[in-house]
Formats: structure tokens, C-alpha cells, sequence
């Protein structure tokens, strides 16, 4: 296992995003950048290369010494092992209070942390150990869902 740490501490609690990845460079960039876009500006995101063959961790390595240096992305490489240890792996890793799971196919709003954030940091949810999220089917943003215990309810159109 290798790691590059970097380390970046805002007001607020920190918010880990573990980013599984196998074979996904091209969509690996979008999901890493999609954190450090978020509002909430206390995140790390933290990928875990699962062994890829693509030139995943070449590319990584060039964007932590470009855009993504400043200490909001840390790489970790495994063996592969399966999105599962990845993921264990990531959240071994992670130093936040709270962590967001992302595969790396997927983006996020730009506020969805801070939505969150600050669902889970009012008292009245003081006890709560899941939040619920919203997520957006297909290339164009046509409808939205809320995704929880229950299953996908569709909100309607956006």
C-alpha cells in the first residue's frame, strides 16, 4: 500500500469522501473534482486506486502536483482487492467527523455536503447516524431522488 497524505483544516467539522477506483481515470478527475467544489470547504477526499491498470495513479500523481495540490486529496493504492476493501481501506484512512462515500462515476452538487453538514450538526439531529441524500439519474439533470432507508422516491423535475 503506498499514501500520499495532504492535510487541509477549515472551520467546521471535516467531512472525508472516500473515492473507490478501478480503471476509472478519465471519470476519477470529475468525482475528485466535484469535493473540492463543494461549499462546504472542510472535506478530504481520499481515492483508493483497487490496483488499476489504466495510468489511474500517474494521472493522479501529475494532479496532486497541479490543481489538486493544497492538501484536500490524499491517494492511497492497494492491490486489487474489489470496491469493498477499497472503500475499508478509505475509510481506514479518513479523519473526518463525518464520511461520504463516492464511486468514482459519480459527482456531486456543489452543496450537498453543506446541506448535509449542517442537517447533522443542528441538535435537533444530534443522535442521527445516516443522512439521507439526493441524486440525479442519467446525463441531464431531469429529475431528482431522494435516496434512503425506503428506497428512490422521485422529487419531480429540476
Amino acid at each position: 500500500m503506498e499514501s500520499t497524505a495532504m492535510n487541509n483544516r477549515e472551520s467546521g467539522p471535516l467531512v472525508s469522501v472516500v473515492i473507490p477506483t478501478f480503471n476509472r481515470a478519465a471519470l476519477l478527475v470529475e468525482a475528485v473534482d466535484s469535493v473540492l467544489a463543494q461549499s462546504w470547504r472542510n472535506v478530504e477526499a481520499i481515492v483508493v486506486d483497487d490496483g488499476s491498470t489504466d495510468g489511474t495513479q500517474e494521472v493522479v500523481a501529475e494532479l496532486l502536483r497541479g490543481r489538486w495540490s493544497g492538501g484536500m486529496v490524499r491517494f492511497v493504492r492497494q492491490a486489487n482487492a474489489g470496491a469493498s476493501a477499497a472503500r475499508n481501506l478509505g475509510l481506514a484512512q479518513a479523519q473526518g467527523k463525518y464520511v461520504q462515500f463516492l464511486d468514482s462515476d459519480d459527482i456531486l452538487f456543489p452543496d450537498k455536503i453543506a446541506v448535509q453538514a449542517a442537517i447533522l450538526e443542528s441538535p435537533a439531529f444530534a443522535d442521527a447516524e445516516v443522512c439521507s441524500c439526493y441524486g440525479v439519474m442519467g446525463t441531464h439533470r431531469q429529475s431528482a431522488l431522494r435516496i434512503d432507508a425506503d428506497g428512490w422516491v422521485c422529487l419531480g423535475p429540476q
